[in-house]
């Protein structure tokens, strides 16, 4: 049995368990939990339920930061400092924020890969931007429920 195959069989088991349980509930009369679990389920299958936890789980500095970069601003090691960073719009040439975010909020967002350093060979830290996954995880994390 190749990979794909079992890959195929744990997808078809998962869609017959979701088919029964929405039976079941949709059995009990109770089609407000069945819609429920397919709106929560298709949260997860999206990655919207992902985004959500990993905005939660980082500390309100790294959501800071992680908001700035995703506006279109990247961050750049300040000149007074090495571990320093200032907000600076790639855009408009020297617009900066006076946001000042220190190398271990940085670190933390890189390691998560939600923002990756993109300053060169020789200093790969100076210039820090933004990930297409630190992007989704501020458009669906910060969401509200009901919003």
């Amino acid at each position: 049995m190749t990979e794909d195959e079992i890959f195929m069989m744990i997808e078809r088991d998962s869609m017959e368990k979701r088919r029964r349980t929405r039976q079941v509930l949709l059995e009990h009369g109770r089609p407000d939990l069945a819609e429920e679990l397919d709106r929560n389920l298709r949260e997860v299958d999206n990655g919207i339920a992902g985004a959500k936890a990993t905005w939660h789980s980082i500390s309100a500095a790294q959501r800071r930061a992680l908001t700035i970069l995703a506006d279109g601003y990247e961050l750049r090691r300040a000149s007074y400092s090495r571990t320093k960073y200032d907000g600076y719009c790639a855009a408009r040439k020297r617009d900066a924020l006076g946001y000042t975010c220190p190398i271990g909020t940085v670190r933390a967002l890189c390691a998560r890969e939600l923002a990756h350093v993109n300053g060169g060979a020789l200093d790969p830290e100076k210039v820090i931007v933004v990930t297409e996954r630190g992007k989704f995880v501020v458009k669906h994390g910060q969401q509200t429920p009901g919003a």
